[in-house]
């Protein structure tokens, strides 16, 4: 049962501070103190950019993807998977 509890809380937790930002500069709002779920076009010099202007690093990307497309956060080209980017502390 605690080994239960810890984990609803953890996952509570997870997605009270997770946030999908519409755009580069409310997603470097929220890597200050949160995750951001977005769109990457998965081009390493994005994540480098990203990572300099940040600190923020991926720090996971979801094996279950939402399918379709959307915009890289970050350069606005195409982008087929979601990443989960924080800062580590």
């Amino acid at each position: 049962d605690i080994q239960i509890s810890i984990f609803h809380r953890a996952q509570a937790f997870l997605e009270e501070n997770t946030h999908q930002p519409d755009d580069y500069e409310e997603f470097k709002q929220i890597v200050k103190s949160g995750w951001a779920d977005v769109w990457l076009c998965g081009d390493v010099e994005c994540e480098t950019e990203i990572k300099a202007e940040t600190k923020a690093t991926t720090r996971c990307i979801p094996l279950k993807q939402p399918g379709g497309e959307g915009v890289c956060i970050h350069c606005g080209r195409s982008a087929t998977e979601r990443a989960i980017f924080a800062r580590a502390y």
